[in-house]
């Protein structure tokens, strides 16, 4: 088929992977608008309780299985693991770390309008000193349908 066996084929996708995910970045801040839209992705991720968790998680499952493929490949270089962990571990753990980028950036940057929930939410996750400063980018103009009005508010601001 692709390689002369199982490891080989690993490695592809690895690359393949790889090679997908630098055009996939791209076109995720080619979506975002032109003016604060990276600060606007940033903040959503940062102030929605449920983006922020789901984030957090997959940023720390990339992480792991990054910090895995390294020490598969260093226990089988020392010859803990022999040839199954440079063979068939480390690449599997690279391969689940480079799918965990690929939705980190998936969750962080893909242009999503908050729902009203959403925005009652993240303005209730953020210190009244940092109200103004931090949700700047999702401040309705004054009159604009999309408008939360925060006296209505029964936790109040």
């Amino acid at each position: 088929m692709w390689g002369t066996d199982a490891s080989d084929n690993l490695a592809i996708v690895g690359l393949v992977l790889v090679l997908a995910y630098i055009p996939y970045t791209f076109y995720l801040i080619g979506k975002l608008p032109h003016r604060g839209g990276l600060v606007e992705a940033m903040a959503r991720v940062v102030l929605v309780p449920g983006k922020r968790r789901n984030w957090f998680l997959v940023l720390s499952i990339e992480g792991a299985l990054f910090l895995l493929s390294g020490l598969f490949k260093q226990l089988s270089e020392v010859g803990i693991l022999g040839s199954v962990g440079t063979d068939y571990l480390s690449p599997i753990c690279f391969i689940g770390a480079v799918v965990a980028l690929i939705l980190v950036q998936w969750i962080g940057l893909r242009p999503s309008p908050l729902t009203e929930t959403e925005r009652v939410e993240a303005r209730k996750s953020v210190p009244l000193v940092f109200d103004s400063l931090a949700l700047a980018p999702f401040a309705p103009f004054p009159g604009s349908p999309g408008q939360v009005d925060a006296s209505s508010d029964p936790d109040g601001p």
